[in-house]
């Protein structure tokens, strides 16, 4: 399971929280212990300073301060890390392009199977460039795999969807599996989410073999959070 950016990033916050809380209250005690052997020494003159426990309580709020640095730290330098791997753009190696293909292929017999593919309302260069790459994937899966044109949804990831026929919901979930031990967003519409037309015009009788029927409607979305 692939945690959200949201997550992980409120997750390492909270532990920055955590060290600056750490840390101010090691400063906090430090100006009190000192304050306190002042007063001591400035009113008391005549009575002995145990300076045991004095060193003592210099070391324990030192090793407070020292910890909540490093706490705070160690979360600043996830948080980097993870805002990093927001910004990288989606991106499948040679090794995630040739399992998705070859989890596609068996689906795209005897002849190849259709997916349209489009980009989501106000895409960005980052889609766009992944919707090619993913293009590429189908097409080394043997599928006639090809961008059209018309309205479509918005969306975050990479939507699919299937028609009603087991081989497209096969073929569905091997692609969403797919892209998703590669790290990325995709998901399986529901069969009630609002779409364009997909499947075979009811004029065309012999539908399972019709090479010009959409098996699947790829919808490539923004880069999501999560």
């Amino acid at each position: 399971m692939i945690q959200s950016y949201d997550s992980v990033l409120s997750s390492y916050q909270r532990w920055r929280k955590l060290g600056e809380i750490i840390l101010i209250a090691g400063l906090a005690l430090e100006l009190l212990h000192a304050g306190f052997f002042d007063w001591y020494e400035a009113w008391l003159p005549s009575q002995a300073i145990d300076h045991l426990r004095k060193l003592i309580g210099t070391i324990f709020c030192t090793v407070l301060i020292l910890f909540g640095v490093m706490v705070e730290s160690w979360a600043g330098a996830h948080i980097d890390d993870v805002i990093r791997e927001m910004r990288l753009p989606r991106h499948l190696t040679a090794d995630q392009q040739a399992a998705l293909a070859a989890a596609l292929k068996p689906f795209s017999k005897p002849l190849p199977e259709r997916a349209d593919m489009r980009l989501t309302t106000g895409a960005t260069l980052e889609a766009d460039r992944f919707g090619s790459e993913l293009r590429k994937v189908l097409k080394n899966a043997h599928w006639d795999a090809e961008f059209t044109g018309g309205n479509t949804l918005i969306v975050q990831g990479v939507a699919v969807y299937c028609t009603s026929e087991p081989k497209s919901q096969q073929a569905g979930k091997a692609l969403v599996d797919g892209l998703l031990d590669a790290g990325i967003g995709a998901f399986i519409a529901p069969p009630d989410a609002p779409k364009t037309f997909i499947g075979c015009p009811p004029a065309m009788a012999n539908k399972d073999k019709e090479p010009f029927c959409t098996m699947l409607l790829v919808i490539v979305g923004n880069k999501p959070l999560d």
